[in-house]
């Protein structure tokens, strides 16, 4: 699962991503809702998942609860 990065440098970026796809989705839930905050989560999620596939798992995982849980609109997906 290491096809970007090799090894360390993985973890290293794919940790730091993460961290900013939390900051940003927190932001977004409990701060201000504005859909930018969203899509920066979205896109550090994406960035996080592509480094290895714990992270990939967990941002999926947390996507589907916050929707499940905050009720976002489907549209937050299409736009």
């Amino acid at each position: 699962s290491n096809f970007i990065f090799p090894f360390a440098h993985a973890a290293t970026f794919g940790t730091s991503f993460f961290l900013l796809y939390l900051a940003f989705i927190t932001l977004h839930l409990f701060v201000k809702r504005r859909p930018g905050y969203y899509f920066l989560a979205f896109a550090f999620g994406l960035l996080a998942s592509w480094t290895k596939i714990e992270f990939a798992l967990s941002v999926t995982v947390t996507l589907i609860t916050i929707f499940i849980v905050y009720g976002l609109p489907l549209w937050y997906l299409l736009y």
